[in-house]
């Protein structure tokens, strides 16, 4: 009896150790920059969301802009020393493989959804070296009844980059 128990309780402690490192609250898993045409590349940021004990909302929409407050994923096309360009034009979603809820990426607690900001950008007139930045990546921690915005922060958002395309 006193094997079992010590038995079960191992296995719970062990169990314990490996659910909190199988899902992680966030990280960038892969980034890609690809010219499709001289004047189009396509530019990827892929991450994975997810929380151990919480409900989570992720949206789907983005916007180019470098303002840090919203509701849908900010980024700017950035040159090689971090300044924004504003010239050409782009389009961008976030696609993913959760569950979609009244225009959000739904994630159950204790799952991970993984998510890819798309972004087909148009530039006629750049020269010089760009990436893709973002700028801004808000969610809805859901906890019960509870409804918390939240937000990566700045220095997070470090990772959440392409690589500079020519």
């Amino acid at each position: 009896m006193k094997t079992r128990l010590l038995t079960a309780a191992f296995v719970l402690m062990g169990a314990l150790f490996v659910l909190p490192s199988s899902t992680s609250a966030f990280e960038v898993t892969d980034t890609s920059a690809v010219r499709l045409t001289p004047n189009h590349t396509l530019l990827t940021v892929t991450y994975q969301f997810g929380f151990l004990n919480r409900e989570l909302y992720m949206p789907i929409f983005a916007h180019r802009t470098s303002e840090r407050r919203g509701t849908s994923v900010g980024y700017t096309i950035t040159n090689r020393d971090g300044d924004v360009i504003t010239s050409g034009s782009a389009a961008a979603i976030v696609l993913g493989d959760a569950e979609i809820r009244n225009r959000e990426y739904y994630v159950p607690k204790g799952r991970n959804g993984n998510f890819t900001l798309t972004a087909l950008v148009y530039t006629p007139s750049i020269t010089e070296d760009f990436k893709l930045t973002v700028t801004r990546l808000p969610f809805r921690l859901i906890d019960g009844d509870i409804s918390v915005s939240a937000a990566v922060t700045a220095e997070q958002l470090a990772g959440y980059q392409t690589d500079l395309i020519r």
